[in-house]
């Protein structure tokens, strides 16, 4: 789920959630844009579209990778 402050997870395996946010100290964190579009992908990456950037969310890693 998607909000204006960050991304929030949800497992339903296992009943688990998990938000992420932006840090400007952590390149590996979620960018400060909105997200305004998101995909999972055939290998289970998130692709998050806003309106500054695209990144890719490993929810393995629990990282994000911004495409330039």
């Amino acid at each position: 789920m998607r909000t204006e402050l960050g991304l929030t997870l949800f497992d339903p395996e296992v009943g688990v959630k998990k938000y992420f946010g932006h840090d400007p100290n952590d390149p590996n964190s979620l960018g400060p844009y909105n997200i305004t579009h998101f995909l999972e992908d055939s290998q289970g990456y998130l692709w998050l579209g806003t309106l500054g950037e695209l990144m890719r969310f490993d929810p393995t890693a629990g990282t994000f990778f911004i495409i330039p």
